[in-house]
């Protein structure tokens, strides 16, 4: 069935688009992606630029496709030892945003676990951080290990 646009007079003629006429959905589809790509990188993006550079990282990575949410940046160099050497328990990488931060190449368990964690952020934005530790806290509170037993670490460990 052909999609009517409507004309600059008004007028819809089916299936013809009109010069400088663009359907709404089609801005709205625009505008939902620009929200999305702004809750993924803010604040973990910019957290995760503010580290590689910090680190004299220079620009660019491993780009990965993560299902419909875009791109993560596998950031895999030496001198993010420097942070993550300050990070408790010294992981081999760290994701922040859609940036997964490594000391050097990663295995590719490491990448599919920390691929998750993209998700995660893509999911909560900015409300990742806290999240990640009351679940830590909890985890604690109930006896448990605050990295073993954060449910956050427990999905991503189920991808490895």
């Amino acid at each position: 069935m052909p999609t009517e646009i409507a004309s600059p007079r008004g007028v819809a003629q089916p299936g013809v688009a009109q010069p400088g006429v663009r359907p709404s959905s089609a801005r709205g589809a625009r505008a939902a992606g620009r929200l999305r790509r702004a809750w993924l990188f803010a604040p973990g993006g910019l957290l995760g630029l503010l580290v590689a550079r910090g680190c004299g990282v220079p620009a660019g990575g491993r780009a990965i496709a993560v299902d419909v949410l875009g791109t993560a940046i596998v950031i895999e160099h030496p001198g993010l030892a420097r942070y993550l050497d300050a990070v408790p328990l010294r992981p081999l990488a760290q994701t922040l945003g859609p940036f997964v931060l490594a000391r050097g190449p990663l295995p590719d368990a490491v990448v599919r676990h920390e691929l998750v964690h993209v998700r995660q952020w893509a999911r909560f934005g900015p409300l990742f951080l806290p999240l990640y530790g009351a679940s830590s806290l909890l985890a604690l509170v109930v006896g448990g290990d605050p990295y073993r037993d954060n449910a956050f670490e427990r999905s991503a460990r189920h991808a490895e």
